[in-house]
C-alpha cells in the first residue's frame, strides 16, 4: 500500500515503477530459463570433457563449470570429513570395549581377592571359630536337656524353682540365637543332612543303623552339626548312616 501523503501522480509513478521492476524481474528469469534450456547440452558436455584453457570457453559456460566444479569439490570434501569422523567414531567405540573389558576385569578380581582375604581370614580364625562351633553344641544339648527335664515333686511345689528354670531356658535360647546370628554374619552355615547320602566330603559317618525304608547310605540322624564357608568345609557333620545287609 502506497503512503497517503504522496500525490496522485507520484503515487501513479510509483505504480508504474514498481510494474515495470517486476517485468523486468520475470523477463531476467524467462531468458536464465531459456539459456539453461537451450546450451544444456553444452553445458553438460563442457562438464564431462572441461577445455584445457578457460580463455576459449565462454563466460557463462566457464561460471557453470566453476560452480559445479566446486560443488564436486564440497561434495569430496564433505565425504571425506564423514569418513574421518566414522574413523573417529569407530576408535571410541572400540576404546569403551577396551575399557569396559578392564572394569570386568579389574571387578573380577577385586572379588577375587576379597573371597581369598576372607578365606585367610576364616583359616586365622579358625581355631576360636571352632571353639565357637563347640560352645554352640553344648549350648544346643543344655537347652534340649532343660526343655525334656521332668520336674520332680519339690520342684513343681516350689515356684522359685519352676521360674529358675524357664528363666534358664530363656537365657539359653538368647545366647544361642546371639551365637547363630553371629555364624550368619559371617556366612558360616550349616551342612545340612538328614535324608541325603552319604557325602565323604562334607559328612563323617559315626554310627549306623538298619532301615529297610531307606535306601542304603542315607543319613538317618545327626549326631554333631557340621558346617561350611563358602563351600569350604570347616567342621564335618557326625551322621547315622542306613546300611541294609
Amino acid at each position: 500500500m502506497l503512503p497517503d501523503s504522496l500525490s496522485s501522480n507520484e503515487q501513479q509513478e510509483t505504480t508504474d515503477n514498481i510494474q515495470t521492476n517486476s517485468d523486468t524481474l520475470n523477463n531476467l528469469v524467462n531468458q536464465f530459463t531459456d539459456f539453461l534450456q537451450e546450451n544444456n547440452n553444452d553445458v553438460l558436455s563442457s562438464l564431462k570433457h572441461p577445455p584445457a584453457s578457460q580463455e576459449n570457453m565462454p563466460q557463462n559456460v566457464v561460471t557453470l563449470y566453476n560452480l559445479f566444479s566446486e560443488l564436486a569439490a564440497l561434495k569430496n570434501e564433505v565425504k571425506r570429513e564423514s569418513m574421518q569422523v566414522k574413523d573417529a567414531v569407530g576408535q571410541f567405540s572400540g576404546l569403551l570395549d577396551t575399557l569396559k573389558t578392564n572394569n570386568q576385569q579389574l571387578a573380577t578380581e577385586l572379588e577375587r581377592q576379597q573371597q581369598q582375604q576372607e578365606k585367610t581370614s576364616i583359616a586365622y580364625r579358625l581355631p576360636l571359630l571352632e571353639d565357637v562351633l563347640d560352645l554352640n553344641d553344648s549350648l544346643q544339648h543344655t537347652l534340649t536337656s532343660a526343655k525334656r527335664h521332668k520336674p520332680s515333686w519339690w520342684e513343681r511345689r516350689s515356684k522359685r524353682a519352676l521360674f529358675f528354670r524357664q528363666d534358664m531356658i530363656k537365657g539359653l535360647e538368647i545366647t544361642k540365637r546371639r551365637i547363630n546370628k553371629m555364624l550368619q554374619q559371617h556366612h558360616i552355615e550349616t551342612i545340612n543332612c538328614i535324608g541325603k547320602k552319604l557325602d565323604p566330603h562334607t559328612m563323617k559317618a559315626v554310627k549306623v543303623l538298619k532301615n529297610r525304608k531307606y535306601d542304603n547310605g542315607t543319613v538317618l540322624a545327626e549326631i554333631r552339626k557340621g558346617y561350611a564357608y563358602q563351600n569350604d568345609v570347616i567342621r564335618l557333620a557326625e551322621v547315622v548312616v542306613n546300611k541294609i545287609d
